[in-house]
């Protein structure tokens, strides 16, 4: 941070932190979840001067900027935390500050993840900074960040990880829109992953563009389980749902891994949760379905679903407004999608989908049936405000017609064979769904 623009920058840390204090403790991540709007690093200052204050209520009488430089120390290039030697910082959230360091022992490039030294005196964020490399570390699937080791040295707690090299999903995207055949590949491994934690007993919590990484071979990373939970497992192996009006309470976890908060606390990023979740009532898998269809939306049509001008305004949209169609934002997305996105994003828990083995089954299906039809997956992209999908394809044609009559017999020819082409592909999808969808219709292709 340069010093032009520390102070503006302290004075809003300085007037969120001064009112969360006067907050009861169990008020203050749901204050905090809305005052920083979802910038991580803002939010990550205030809770260190907050825990700054439980130990001395006196220190907000020190220097501002020295305060902020205090409350947000970096580890510096050529520390060594154990056999890990820092060389970059890579980026900060909540739970902490990764860097890229290099393995002085197997010498290779990993990422480090260290708590906070003023959250090290806090025994919940130790035990959720522990939890999230004990739920991490348990599963073992390509497309979650592998975990190398938890450790503590001198007082300094960190995970070491993979170092997963690409782009995150938000960066891609706001790079560029995505074609269709994308975003049905990276959606098929997140919710793999996904698939692969739920299975564990693990709800991520979290789930959203910044915590996903696409590597330069297009392997997908879930990354951060920072905010992970988990749920109770049945016998069968299946993850036990329980809710305000469920009788099935979670399995208390051995101490190590128990939940730091309580149900009413708010956790995850706004314009991604699930109305339970936003709601702050207990949660399951289907929180994180919810998120991934937030997601997926996302990636279809460049918007998330749920948008206001403060994060309460995307908090009350996420609980009690219905998203646009994705056929309205986007011309060209076959109608099984669009169910897919539909059921995903239902707001009441019971009408999504109810696992993600299941969510899983039905992109693999959809994949495949889409292959079959063209041979490949395509998508035009196109702002088209009220306007269905089948309206989308006539405007496509028309296009092409224009194209058509400005061009010589040759180019025509091959023209005609696109639109061709196109017509069968749409015919195709369009009639395997005649009936109007339904709130409690549920989403079944053939495997």
């Amino acid at each position: 941070m340069n010093q032009a623009t520390a102070p503006q920058r302290w004075q809003k840390v300085k007037t969120i932190f001064q009112e969360a204090v006067e907050l009861p403790s169990h008020e203050r991540a749901v204050f905090l979840a809305t005052a920083c709007d979802g910038d991580a690093n803002l939010r990550a200052q205030v809770e260190r001067m907050l825990a700054a204050d439980d130990r001395d209520p006196s220190f907000l009488e020190s220097s501002p900027v020295q305060h902020l430089i205090e409350s947000s120390q970096q580890i510096q290039s050529g520390h060594v935390i154990g056999a890990y030697q820092i060389k970059d910082k890579l980026g900060a959230g909540g739970m902490g500050d990764v860097y890229c360091a290099r393995d002085l022992r197997l010498e290779r490039e990993v990422a480090v993840k260290v708590l906070p030294g003023l959250f090290t005196s806090d025994e919940s964020r130790v035990q959720r900074f522990i939890r999230e490399a004990r739920a991490a570390s348990a599963l073992n699937h390509p497309n979650i960040v592998t975990i190398h080791e938890v450790g503590q040295v001198d007082q300094i707690y960190f995970i070491v990880t993979e170092l997963v090299e690409g782009k995150t999903l938000r960066r891609l995207m706001d790079e560029r829109p995505l074609q269709l055949a994308e975003v049905v590949d990276i959606g098929l491994q997140m919710v793999s992953a996904l698939t692969a934690a739920h299975e564990a007993g693990i709800v991520h919590r979290d789930i959203k563009p910044e915590n996903v990484m696409i590597r330069e071979d297009d392997l997908v990373k879930v990354l951060d389980f920072g905010l992970a939970k988990l749920t109770e497992r049945k016998s069968d192996g299946a993850t036990a749902r329980w809710g305000e009006d469920d009788p099935v309470r979670p399995l208390a976890p051995p101490p190590s891994l128990a939940p730091s908060t309580a149900s009413s606390i708010v956790m995850g990023t706004a314009r991604y949760m699930s109305p339970e979740q936003a709601r702050g009532v207990n949660i399951d898998e289907r929180s994180d379905i919810f998120s991934f269809g937030s997601v997926l939306y996302e990636m279809l049509t460049g918007h998330p679903p749920f948008q206001g001008e403060t994060t309460t305004d995307v908090i009350i949209a996420v609980v009690e407004k219905d998203p646009l169609p994705v056929s309205s934002l986007v011309a060209g997305i076959p109608t099984e999608l669009q169910q897919i996105v539909h059921k995903t994003l239902q707001k009441n828990r019971e009408e999504r989908y109810q696992t993600s083995k299941e969510l899983l089954a039905d992109i693999k299906s959809f994949k495949r049936l889409a292959e079959a039809a063209s041979g490949e997956l395509t998508l035009v992209r196109r702002a088209i405000p009220h306007q269905s999908a089948a309206t989308g394809f006539t405007l496509t044609a028309e296009y092409l017609a224009k194209q058509i009559k400005q061009h010589n017999r040759a180019s025509l020819a091959a023209l005609v064979i696109v639109l061709v082409a196109i017509a069968a592909v749409s015919w195709f999808f369009f009639s395997k769904r005649t009936y109007a969808l339904s709130e409690k219709d549920t989403v079944l292709l053939a495997d």
